[in-house]
């Protein structure tokens, strides 16, 4: 049961409101001795919880300490100013002052002896349930985590037929109620829709259904009748939107039942099942060759899959990606045999070492071309074991999953398609009425399996009784099982909360910044055409495969090119690595041009380390105060200050200004003539031209002398 609130106003502190609900409801156990009813309150638990803030889950423990007639009831000492009996749908709804109470008890209208009423008296609400001739000890839950009870005690079975689903804001539940197959549906997995009916079916294993992430498909047929499939939408209030009527798949004459279903990338439905051909049975595959929700079988269809006839045969089919599937089948106490389909049938492959104990005992996901498979070995202590088909190498080697398991603990497989985890479910070992599961990352299950499920009080109907997501849908996986050893049966739901990852499967493009402090790696070329900015990484224009979101925090590496068009801001460190030639002065505040290679098109800004590699040479005066390092014909690497002049006489065209405080390395030869040097070439330059006139012809000699040669001989000058 529930109570759903809406109230009149807004900001509610939703924990302080519970809190005073709690302090004007009640709940009264009352057992009647023959004369009167004495309240006995000792006899039952009350339990809360709240799935979501405005809603309260109320679970009911009972064990009665007394035989007879009991009685329990629930009342509000709280004004109503309007009531309204909906119990069409197992629901009141009724109004206060400052809020609006809508009670559901729709999970427990299947529990068997339940008789429910309700009312107002003096304006109070309040509601009872009654039950009769109750045996001393006897037990009961009324729990919203049960979906509903059936007649039939294998309602659910069995373990690849995946009768489960999350999609539109529900959970969605199909089983056998004992003569029908029904559906129910949940927004938080605990309070469930009344149920809908889908077709006869006295027993789950006659039907099984898929969810392809837009339609729900179902495979319908028991023992010696028609077989039928149906697709539809499933809706945001609980309802489906047919595609079209049952479409007939196996006529009653050709027997096919027990079935599976898949549906392959085209979105054509494939049923796996046994076939019946008025003699013996076969393990066999059909296709639909419609897409549209009708059914035409497709050319080549149905397909048998083996020519030893046995009535154990169970057929499982599993989608791969490209219109390819592979199909399992098998029977107790043998190996599991499979078949892979891509555009025709393959040969058949002997898929496990180790025997399987029944048919049913498998279960099988895909991963992409992958093929994941557990099962419980036929062999005492009965493990659970985990072999993987890889597509284009086979099958490879059995690894055990838990090494010891009851004979009817039959695995049920479900993948994270978020992160390729696998979780496999069991029930009844190590402790009997306990389901269990254990998680696979990587390559390595868990050691020790996670006990999930504790139904020691109702105990499991069985531990073949499981069946769950095919994969995670809405971040959840759920699962379905049955509790209690008598009819009615409850069948009861649970789900998992996985870590929430998110998908890219296409190529991605990011136009748009990529933020602070972000590293890149992509190996695809990537080309920047916007701001290199301060806490700015580069734009990335090329298509680039990544199958994570990329959020704060995230590493990536740009290893292949990058032109970097725009600014170069503060704190960025700018290689050259082409020849550069200075034609103009360097001066506080004057342009630099580059014209190779790399070509900056915006200030090179404070506080850049510009490396020239290439050869510079400098013809012009370097002044005062100047810091030269002379390696062999002068390697500048100290900073060229304020107020200097460099004169850069090769081919370097910067179009941009460097700035003050700028270190300029220069590791190729600089030919640099110092004052000096360049006060002797005037002076040689000047002797020569006045020498001259008076008939010299040569002049020549070493620093500090000078040789005059002439017609009639040489004088050398020292000094």
């Amino acid at each position: 049961m529930s109570s759903l609130l809406d109230t009149l106003s807004d900001n509610i502190d939703w924990s302080l409101f519970w809190q005073k609900f709690k302090t004007y409801s009640d709940w009264n156990l009352e057992w009647f001795d023959g004369s009167v009813w004495i309240s006995i309150k000792a006899d039952l638990t009350v339990e809360l919880a709240y799935p979501e803030p405005n809603r309260c889950k109320i679970i009911l423990k009972f064990k009665a300490s007394k035989a007879g007639n009991y009685r329990l009831t629930f009342g509000i000492d709280k004004v109503a100013m309007q009531y309204i009996d909906k119990s069409g749908q197992y629901q009141v709804e009724v109004t206060y002052e400052d809020m609006i109470i809508t009670f559901d008890w729709s999970d427990c209208v299947g529990i068997s002896g339940l008789q429910f009423s309700k009312g107002v008296t003096q304006d109070k609400f309040w509601f009872r349930i009654s039950r009769n001739n109750v045996p001393l000890g006897a037990q009961l839950t009324i729990d919203p985590s049960t979906i509903g009870t059936s007649t039939a005690t294998a309602a659910t079975q069995y373990v690849y037929q995946r009768k489960t689903f999350y999609t539109n804001g529900r959970f969605w539940a199909f089983y056998s109620n004992g003569t029908n197959i029904v559906y129910r549906t949940s927004a938080d997995g605990s309070t469930w829709t009344s149920e809908t009916i889908i077709g006869s079916g006295d027993v789950g294993l006659y039907f099984a259904t898929v969810f392809d992430g837009t339609y729900l498909h179902y495979a319908r047929g028991s023992w010696g009748t028609t077989m039928y499939y149906r697709r539809g939408t499933p809706n945001s209030d609980g309802t489906i939107t047919w595609s079209a009527a049952e479409q007939t798949v196996v006529t009653q004459s050709e027997a096919g039942f027990i079935p599976s279903i898949a549906v392959d990338s085209g979105g054509y439905a494939w049923i796996g099942y046994r076939k019946y051909d008025g003699t013996s049975y076969y393990p066999s595959v059909t296709k639909n060759a419609k897409n549209d929700g009708t059914w035409t079988t497709a050319s080549g269809f149905p397909y048998q899959l083996s020519a030893t006839a046995n009535s154990a045969w169970r057929v499982l089919v599993v989608p791969l990606t490209s219109l390819k599937m592979y199909i399992l089948y098998a029977v107790g106490y043998d190996t599991i045999k499979g078949r892979l389909y891509d555009g025709g049938m393959g040969s058949g492959e002997v898929a496990t070492t180790s025997n399987v104990i029944s048919g049913q005992g498998l279960c099988a996901v895909n991963q992409g071309d992958d093929v994941h498979l557990v099962f419980t070995k036929s062999v005492s202590p009965y493990p659970i074991l985990h072999v993987v088909r890889t597509y284009g190498v086979g099958w490879g080697s059995e690894v055990t999953v838990q090494s010891s398991v009851t004979t009817s603990s039959f695995p049920v497989l479900s993948i994270n398609l978020g992160n390729s985890d696998l979780y496999c479910f069991w029930a009844g070992s190590p402790t009997a009425n306990h389901i269990y599961y254990k998680k696979r990352t990587a390559s390595d299950w868990d050691a020790s399996p996670t006990d999930w499920i504790d139904e020691s009080t109702d105990v499991l109907t069985g531990n073949d009784r499981l069946t769950t997501f095919y994969r995670d849908y809405g971040s959840y996986i759920g699962l379905i099982y049955m509790t209690k050893t008598a009819s009615p049966y409850n069948v009861k739901f649970a789900f998992l909360t996985l870590a929430v990852v998110k998908e890219v499967t296409d190529s991605l493009s990011l136009s748009d910044a990529i933020l602070t402090d972000k590293t890149f790696s992509i190996s695809e070329s990537v080309g920047s055409v916007d701001s290199v900015l301060r806490d700015w990484s580069p734009q990335v224009t090329d298509a680039s495969s990544l199958s994570e979101i990329i959020s704060l925090d995230k590493s990536f590496s740009i290893i292949d090119t990058i032109t970097s068009l725009d600014l170069i801001l503060i704190d960025k460190t700018l290689a050259i690595l082409d020849s550069l030639n200075l034609i103009e002065q360097i001066l506080v505040g004057k342009e630099f041009t580059i014209s190779e290679s790399i070509g900056l098109s915006d200030q090179i800004s404070i506080a850049r380390l510009l490396e020239i590699l290439d050869s510079i040479g400098a013809l012009d005066q370097v002044l005062t105060d100047k810091n030269l390092i002379s390696l062999d014909s002068i390697g500048l690497s100290d900073s060229i200050l304020l107020d200097k002049l460099v004169i850069l006489a090769d081919q370097l065209i910067s179009l941009d200004q460097i700035f003050l405080n700028k270190t300029f390395v220069i590791s190729d030869q600089i030919g640099l003539l110092d004052m000096v040097e360049l006060v002797l070439e005037v002076i040689h330059a000047l002797a020569v031209s006045l020498l001259g006139e008076l008939g010299i012809v040569t002049l020549k000699g070493e620093k500090g002398e000078i040789i005059l040669e002439g017609e009639k001989g040489e004088v050398t000058l020292n000094g």
